[in-house]
């Protein structure tokens, strides 16, 4: 009879574990930010912070860290534009560029 008992446990808390497909995760707040960086002409080169990011514009740049940024874009025949953004955790930040012949 204690066999029995103890069999009724295991198979109630296997019943119990198997019903976790209804437990919602809730999202971890995002602690990165990002920019999304469009030009027009559209083929600018990407330099965040003066290093070339192996990008042209349109694209974007994911994963940066909260703080101030310096990014700069270059295109043949046409004025380097530069521009500082401040980026907080989860920022996405959308930027259009007319550059300057």
């Amino acid at each position: 009879m204690k066999y029995l008992s103890v069999l009724w446990g295991i198979l109630f808390f296997l019943v119990i574990a198997g019903c976790r497909e209804n437990i919602i995760d809730f999202p971890q707040e995002d602690e990165t930010a990002a920019i999304y960086i469009d030009s027009t002409p559209l083929g600018a080169l990407i330099y965040l912070n003066d290093s070339f990011t192996n990008k042209y514009t349109p694209n974007s740049i994911q994963n940066l860290s909260p703080g101030e940024y310096t990014v700069t874009l270059k295109l043949i025949n046409y004025t380097d534009t530069t521009f500082t953004i401040r980026l907080d955790k989860g920022d996405k930040h959308y930027v259009s560029i007319l550059m300057n012949p």
